[in-house]
């Protein structure tokens, strides 16, 4: 059962990669903490940006659960994945992720267009 703590995620998530050549930032519009210590965030958006400061992907999802510990973020929902520069978009159902990867794990459902 979740905690009854809501928020607005005011502020971001901030994960360097390990290989400390990217950045991710995740923010949402709405963040619940869970008994469990995980953070459910509402329209949950991770950006990873590269050490010279470009958009790398854009990821976008109805919802995730964020483990603050492992750094992971994992949805049974709907996302969407698109590079930065926008020449290649995904979308799929079902996800898990690494922050420090940073990697995707488990798109089900996976549909594809290059530009």
């Amino acid at each position: 059962m979740a905690r009854r703590r809501r928020a607005p995620v005011r502020d971001r998530i901030t994960e360097k990669s390990d290989d400390s050549l990217r950045i991710s930032i995740l923010t949402g519009t709405e963040a619940i903490f869970q008994a469990d210590g995980t953070l459910a965030l509402t329209d949950p958006r991770l950006v990873t940006v590269t050490a010279a400061g470009k958009t790398n992907l854009v990821f976008t999802a109805s919802e995730c659960l964020y483990d603050q510990d492992k750094k992971t973020i994992r949805s049974p929902g709907e996302l969407s994945l698109s590079t930065g520069d926008g020449q290649m978009q995904l979308r799929g159902v079902g996800f898990f992720g690494n922050l420090a990867g940073p990697t995707l794990f488990r798109v089900e459902q996976c549909r594809g267009q290059a530009g």
